[in-house]
């Protein structure tokens, strides 16, 4: 009953976007809100822009997006907030 009950208010409370890609914002409010639950509050800005960037970068339309096109290299000696987005790698 209570999975039924869960469904059915999400299915209500859900919204359509025909075309996600092509609103940034709504992409950026996405990855904020998941990045909120863990991570250090000075890092989610930052990485908002990083993630929905990179995103954005690979996508081809009609596509499923490829994460195995998104590489993440780990530097040694380096600080978390020094991340940043290199394209075309």
């Amino acid at each position: 009953i209570a999975k039924a009950a869960v469904v059915e208010f999400i299915d209500k409370f859900a919204k359509n976007f025909d075309n996600l890609a092509a609103d940034r914002e709504q992409l950026c409010n996405i990855a904020r809100t998941t990045l909120q639950t863990k991570l250090r509050p000075e890092l989610i800005h930052m990485l908002t822009e990083i993630i929905v960037d990179a995103i954005l970068t690979i996508r081809n339309e009609g596509e499923p997006i490829d994460l195995h096109m998104v590489e993440i290299l780990h530097m040694q000696h380096k600080l978390d907030l020094e991340t940043r987005l290199i394209k075309g790698l």
